[in-house]
């Protein structure tokens, strides 16, 4: 930046002329009128100070010790604060009392917060701080309701109030309902109005079929704040050929999955109502109802009422009723015989090879038996499940008891 040149031209104990005036305003003229303090220039030459001593309480930007530095290193373009004397303090001082927030200690190096580290303060739900998150932030789990409705549970520090972490900010959940006999509202831009959580923007409620669960960040409405999420149903599962769809659907980095759910238990009558289940906290979903009494519980895969074997071959995906859904990366299957024993196998297909046999008391003339059995295996499109029955006609079912959703 170039310097400031003025020509006084003063005699000592003279009284100034005119005409000194005149050459030191021509000399000022000069300086100003020309690009010498152009933006540029401004921008350019307040980069070059090296260092500012420790200010002193109360008085703005005066530093008289050269203990405590603040130092723009110009080299290297970064700022690093100098203390030789002890540790550095940031904190408030009010009359005689300094309140500690900050302290790095000189010797360890240990960043010490003597309050709560909030991040994002102007972006979000503002219910829970930082150090919650770090401490005690789980997904919520769903729950089941009744028939049309699950709900999300509290998570928060206040009852009723659900916090989600987004991809950059906590929501709070405005609507912990989701019922799959309405529409959600606040996902797409036809919406007005209030948040209301449901199925998602041209999704029907279908018979036997597998719902996947996301909480979507409210961008439409009363709530578009940037605050709120709901519930959104959907029938698109999580996974990598997905992503796209969903961003579509809810917005990039707008949702966050948090469970799959069954509408429908595959049994001929109840095809339409949401199957009881329990989400654990390792990820598992285990169904907990049956609506043919002493059948197995959980959702029927196949079914007969004959001399021969039964057979399931594993299906994966939505596209029928008698599918497993593609999050789960187990599955526990129940078998059920009206009588005399049964025993289930879990059979490569291309080999016909039995790889898990597990049985029910196996009799083949004791009609007092009626075994309800299951057991855990992984979830291929190459294996079926097989119920060996034996030569005496009875009643067969296989059934989905629940799974292990590895998206969770």
């Amino acid at each position: 930046m170039t310097a400031l040149a003025v020509t006084r031209a003063l005699t000592a104990q003279t009284n100034p002329t005119e005409a000194n005036f005149d050459t030191m305003r021509t000399d000022l003229l000069s300086f100003f009128n020309t690009t010498s303090l152009d933006e540029s220039n401004v921008a350019t030459g307040g980069m070059l100070y090296s260092s500012l001593g420790d200010a002193i309480d109360d008085t703005s930007l005066k530093f008289t010790s050269s203990h405590a530095l603040l130092i723009y290193v110009s080299a290297s373009d970064y700022f690093k604060i100098q203390n030789t004397e002890g540790d550095i303090v940031w904190g408030l001082r009010v009359g005689a009392t300094l309140t500690d927030y900050m302290r790095l200690d000189k010797d360890t190096g240990d960043l010490t917060l003597g309050g709560n580290l909030y991040i994002n303060t102007s972006v979000g739900s503002q219910e829970v701080n930082l150090l919650w998150m770090l401490s005690r932030y789980r997904k919520p789990r769903l729950q089941y309701t009744s028939n049309d409705v699950v709900t999300a549970e509290d998570n928060a520090n206040t009852a009723g109030v659900v916090i989600i972490a987004g991809r950059d900010r906590f929501w709070t959940l405005y609507d912990v309902t989701l019922s799959l006999a309405v529409g959600a509202n606040g996902e797409t831009v036809a919406d007005t109005g209030a948040a209301v959580s449901g199925l998602g923007a041209g999704v029907t409620r279908t018979a036997n079929r597998w719902y996947f669960v996301y909480a979507v960040e409210v961008q439409y409405g009363t709530q578009n704040s940037g605050v709120y999420c709901i519930l959104v149903a959907n029938e698109l599962a999580p996974t990598t050929s997905n992503i796209t769809s969903l961003n579509s659907a809810f917005g990039t980095g707008k949702w966050v999955y948090m469970g799959c759910i069954r509408n429908g238990y595959n049994d001929g009558t109840n095809t339409n109502i949401i199957v009881p289940f329990v989400m654990d906290e390792s990820g598992y979903v285990r169904f907990y109802s049956t609506t043919i009494s002493e059948e197995g519980q959980g959702v029927t895969m196949a079914s007969q009422t004959a001399i021969t074997d039964l057979s399931y071959t594993i299906v994966i995906g939505n596209a029928a009723a008698a599918t497993c859904p593609d999050v789960a990366s187990r599955i526990i299957f129940g078998g059920h015989r009206s009588a005399n024993g049964v025993e289930m196998h879990y059979r490569e297909i291309a080999t016909d090879e039995n790889h898990m046999i597990t049985g029910g008391c196996y009799r083949l003339t004791d009609a007092t038996l009626i075994p309800t059995i299951v057991f855990e295996v992984p979830l291929s499109a190459s294996y079926k499940i097989v119920l060996v029955t034996g030569s005496a006609s009875t009643d067969h079912r296989i059934v989905i008891s629940g799974f292990l959703d590895h998206y969770l």
